[in-house]
């Protein structure tokens, strides 16, 4: 028999984020997992039911151009100035409406199918909170994106309720499904060090190999790219800021990218005119090619105030590129001297390390060391054979 195996999550499945990549990773390597017994079934979000069979690839970002979602977009953004974040009863209202709130709606609404799944994975804890209060399901494994406490970024958005009967609520949560779920898996060495227990282990993410790879072409420029959401937290604006900082004959040998989109898109855009700086950037937006894209970059800019472990570095190794990123989360498991270099979140030691890149400071084999990083730790199948390992463990500890 097969082990059936579904995967829960809160939100929008077509949204742009690393958890939707995440579980679309999951889609891509579905044949990895039917060769080691184990049938990857159901995705449950707030979209409905997917039937992974029928699913060759999730469709991330498909609903972003429609006036819709536009529409949607500026509701939001309207309705967060309205309800200022400062306030602390105004900053649950917008946890609850946006996240407590459906993850209650996907396990009640589906909570006969998702109980057909032998082994159920979530992708975030509310759903998992919402369904272990429900039911004992033998057979749970919670993925966290965190560095350590699960609710770390949420707190830096709303640092209002820090402190409050709000956040005594969501360490309840930590609390209870810590205590219910089988097994929690972090993305990285650095996080499952913050949180040892028996229950607990960590699985790098892994991407599926270019059929045909080719090292990124050598220009007259020196093309860097910036990867991720444009929500304030990822830095773009530093990245922006520290081109001030080059002299001139520094500035003509470079083009800085942006791929990406969300609310702080317009002010960056803004930014960079304001600096005349608008024939050096070019905003992608969301792109469904960034590995075609990549093909044409040299270096991947990410100054960031937290992250997991970041698909777009992988994304940057498998290309051989190089790599200028904070030590935040489980990057410093991704980084090496020979093909990258941490920075910190200060636009005047981004340019330096831009320099240096430019006048040559850098291991010359950094492409071929940046590859054959991604070859040895993040491919997807070694991914999918360390998720299927722990999915059979689970599984047969309560079977």
């Amino acid at each position: 028999m097969k082990i059936k195996v579904g995967i829960i999550y809160f939100g929008d499945i077509y949204d742009v984020n690393g958890i939707n990549f995440v579980t679309n990773l999951f889609v891509l390597g579905k044949d990895s997992f039917s060769r080691n017994n184990l049938y990857f079934n159901k995705i449950f979000s707030l979209n409905g039911v997917i039937d992974v069979d029928k699913t060759p690839t999730i469709k991330i970002g498909k609903n972003v151009n429609k006036k819709s979602y536009l529409l949607m977009r500026y509701i939001r953004t309207t309705f967060s100035k309205i309800f200022n974040s400062e306030n602390k009863r105004n900053a649950w209202f917008k946890i609850t409406n946006s996240i407590i709130n459906p993850a209650r709606t996907v396990i009640e609404k589906n909570i006969e199918e998702i109980n057909k799944e032998n082994v159920l994975i979530f992708q975030d804890i509310f759903t998992a909170y919402f369904f272990l209060k429900k039911e004992k399901h033998a057979n749970t494994i919670l993925i966290l994106h965190c560095e350590s406490d699960p609710f770390e970024q949420l707190l830096k958005y709303y640092p209002s309720i820090v402190d409050t009967k709000y956040h005594e609520f969501l360490t309840q949560i930590k609390e209870y499904v810590y205590q219910k779920i089988n097994k929690i898996v972090f993305l990285s060495k650095r996080a499952l060090n913050n949180n040892i227990s028996e229950k607990t282990t960590f699985i790098y993410n892994g991407i599926p190999d270019l059929i045909n790879h080719k090292y990124s072409i050598d220009t007259n420029y020196l093309n860097l790219v910036c990867v991720g959401s444009m929500s304030g937290h990822k830095g773009q604006e530093l990245i922006i800021d520290s081109l001030r900082y080059l002299r001139q004959n520094e500035l003509n040998m470079i083009k800085l990218y942006f791929i990406g989109s969300g609310p702080q898109e317009n002010r960056l855009k803004e930014l960079a005119q304001k600096y005349k700086l608008e024939k050096f950037i070019t905003f992608y937006g969301i792109r469904n090619d960034v590995d075609i894209l990549l093909e044409q970059m040299n270096v991947l800019i990410l100054p960031s105030k937290s992250e997991g472990m970041p698909l777009c570095i992988i994304e940057a190794m498998r290309q051989g590129m190089y790599i200028l990123a904070t030590n935040v989360g489980g990057i410093s498991e991704m980084i090496k001297e020979s093909f990258g270099k941490f920075i910190t979140r200060d636009p005047q030691n981004i340019a330096i390390a831009i320099r240096n890149i430019l006048e040559g400071n850098i291991n010359s084999n950094y492409k071929m060391n940046s590859r054959e990083f991604y070859l040895k730790n993040f491919r997807l199948e070694t991914m999918i054979r360390r998720y299927s390992e722990t999915i059979k463990e689970v599984y047969d500890e309560n079977n």
